[in-house]
This record gives structure tokens, C-alpha cells and sequence, in this order.
């Protein structure tokens, strides 16, 4: 099988301006079999901080659609978590919240089980106006965001040119459901009863809070009860991800000024973190970490450079629940003998939001 990687948007060392706040259309017609896409935006921190210190937050929609039949939508957000499960680490990022600096973050649309799977792919071919969508908003702000017009996209592609085996269809990956938490109680996701499900994820999201303290069961309830594949806390969700899975990992880097900064990371659970090298002049501790929030403390009108590492577990707040491996078509739910199927999730506290993605098999 003979592959190439190309830039759709964009081209080799430049990306292509795009404006603060915007929703991104591109043709697919005639592009091919795509195994995968990266989505890369870069944009430069405001000229005194960036206290957001991230992109994927301001990035609602990735999406590509064939009119109106949705074949892949997710947040940026919800891509990387994914992205993680499925390779095992964080996707490419450079986070900081230093002035003026430029901060960059990758995702991957991958239509593939996993790095090896040689029998899916998207095939423009099969539709008659394949679109890639993606809506953001960045926020333009000299402390809290960034400076305004210097946002800029790139999207790379994996297309087969040659020798494709036998098609086997694509992983179609959306966002079902998204809602704010709730104090108590449980609340129902209904799933559509088309194609085989090979994983669900439930993302928690919110600062300094443990996601299992949020959400305290996930179930899913086939048949108004008469069969339940699982039900399960989310403490024990978590503890087999830590059996699959090493800690992720993540860096800050640099941080610049002042005596204190509060760093936001993007994971939640059994946390650890650590401040990186001294070098001449910068001296700070991590003062406090509460899940993924770490609190930097440092000497009087410091001005020296230090990263930030923290490493743990569910990324973007990410409970990843797949059927069986999740990378074997074999494990996968057919749902087209049931009569219902839905998502049960137990409130405990009515903090942050709370989404639902599914992770199907999709024939063509």
C-alpha cells in the first residue's frame, strides 16, 4: 500500500491566517482515502500573559460532514482526549503562558482502529460534497488570551495512493450529549442503534475537581434494563485505565514573571508535578496541585524562565470505556438487535459539564 502526507491547509513550515474567531470550510471532494488528518493551530499570547495557557478550550467544533449527514464531530477537546486513549500519549503541544510567546496544539482525526489498521479509512470518493468544518473562537485579551489576527491553521492528511486492501469502513467518533452536571440524580443518553460500537467516553472536565467526585456511575442499559453491559463507579473506571496505561504526561513551558502563577493542565486524576531546572536566576515550587490545577510560587520579582511537568490520568477529564480492546472490530457492540440502548450516568455534584462521545464503526 503506497501513502503519501499532504498539507490541505496550509503548507510546510506555514500554517494558513486565519481570523480570531471563525468556522473553517473545506472541500473534500476528490481528496481521496484518508487514513488520518492533524489539526495544528498556533496563535501568539497577549503582550503581558496568556493566563488560559491553551487552544484546544476555544476550539467547539471539528467536524466532517457529507450536506447533512455528520460522518465525524468532536471538540478539540474531546479529539485529543480520544487521541490519547488510542496512542497512548498526549498529542504534540507547546503550552505556555508567557507574553508574546507563540503557543501551539495538535489533534488527529484518525479513521483508523489504531496505528497498524491497514482496512479503514475515509473515502471521499463514497459521498457527493465531503466537508472538514472547523469553529473556534479565540480569546483576544493583552492577560487572558491572545493578541487578535495572528491565529493561523494547518491541516495535514495520510491519503492511500495505491494498493488499498479491502475496505472495512471507517471509526466514526461524535459527541452525543452535552450538559451541565447535575447535584444528584441520573441522567439519561439515548444511543443511536445504527452502526457497531467499538467504545463510549464520558468527559468531566473542571478545574482543581476530581472528575469521580462530579459523576460517580456509568452504565449502560440495553433494553429498558434487560441486559446491562456494565455499571460501574468511576473510581473503579479509572483504576482500569491505570492498568492499561502509563501516567500522561504534560508540560508548561516557559513560565516568565511575577511571584505566583496558577497553571491549568489537562489531567485530572493521580496527579503529580514538578518544576524543572533553576538555571541562573528563576527559583519557584509548586505550591499547591488539586487534580489538574498546580500553583506556582516563586522568588520576588522573579523573571527567569522554568517549565512545569504534571503527569497523571484522565485526560481532559476523559473516562474511556471501550468494548473489549477498542481497537479490535471483533469486540465491538452490534446494537441493531436491540430495541434501546442508553448512557446512565449518576450524579454527584452539579459542577462543570458533561459529555458523552461514541466511538462506532461506520461501513462506508
Amino acid at each position: 500500500m503506497r501513502t503519501r502526507r499532504v498539507y490541505l491547509v496550509g503548507s510546510a513550515g506555514a500554517g494558513q491566517g486565519v481570523a480570531d474567531a471563525a468556522t473553517f470550510t473545506l472541500n473534500l471532494t476528490g481528496v481521496g482515502k484518508i487514513r488520518w488528518m492533524r489539526i495544528h493551530f498556533e496563535d501568539t499570547n497577549g503582550g503581558t500573559s496568556n493566563t488560559v495557557g491553551n487552544l484546544h478550550s476555544m476550539v467547539s467544533k471539528i467536524q466532517v460532514v457529507d450536506g447533512s449527514r455528520v460522518l465525524h464531530s468532536l471538540s478539540m477537546q474531546e479529539e485529543i482526549a480520544l487521541n490519547a486513549y488510542r496512542y497512548g500519549a498526549m498529542p504534540q503541544a507547546f503550552l505556555t503562558q508567557d507574553a508574546s510567546a507563540v503557543l501551539t496544539e495538535d489533534c488527529y482525526i484518525d479513521f483508523r482502529l489504531h496505528n497498524r489498521d491497514r482496512s479503514r479509512w475515509l473515502d471521499t470518493n463514497n459521498y457527493r460534497s465531503p466537508m472538514l468544518l472547523i469553529t473556534w473562537a479565540m480569546t483576544i485579551s493583552a492577560t487572558a488570551g491572545f493578541t487578535t489576527a495572528d491565529a493561523t491553521l494547518t491541516v495535514e492528511a495520510e491519503i492511500i495512493d495505491d494498493g488499498a486492501p479491502t475496505y472495512a469502513g471507517f471509526l466514526m467518533q461524535k459527541e452525543i450529549s452535552s450538559a451541565a452536571a447535575l447535584a444528584s440524580g441520573i441522567s439519561n443518553v439515548l444511543c443511536q442503534l445504527d452502526y457497531p460500537y467499538i467504545g463510549l467516553a464520558v468527559l468531566i472536565p473542571y478545574a482543581a475537581t476530581d472528575p469521580t467526585t462530579i459523576i460517580t456511575q456509568i452504565g449502560l442499559v440495553i433494553n429498558a434494563g434487560a441486559i446491562a453491559p456494565f455499571l460501574l463507579e468511576t473510581t473503579d473506571v479509572h483504576r482500569g485505565l491505570v492498568r492499561k496505561y502509563p501516567p500522561f504526561r504534560q508540560v508548561m513551558n516557559p513560565i516568565h514573571g511575577g511571584t505566583a502563577n496558577t497553571l491549568k493542565f489537562d489531567l485530572y486524576k493521580d496527579t503529580e508535578g514538578s518544576v524543572g531546572a533553576a538555571g541562573a536566576t528563576a527559583l519557584a515550587v509548586l505550591s499547591t496541585l488539586a487534580a489538574n490545577q498546580a500553583v506556582l510560587a516563586k522568588t520576588t520579582a522573579e523573571t527567569g524562565q522554568q517549565n512545569v511537568r504534571l503527569s497523571g490520568y484522565l485526560p481532559m477529564g476523559c473516562f474511556w470505556l471501550p468494548f473489549g480492546s477498542g481497537f479490535d472490530m471483533e469486540d465491538a457492540l452490534d446494537p441493531t438487535q436491540f430495541q434501546s440502548m442508553q448512557v446512565n450516568l449518576t450524579n454527584a455534584a452539579a459542577t462543570g459539564t458533561v459529555t458523552v462521545v461514541t466511538e462506532q464503526l461506520c461501513p462506508q
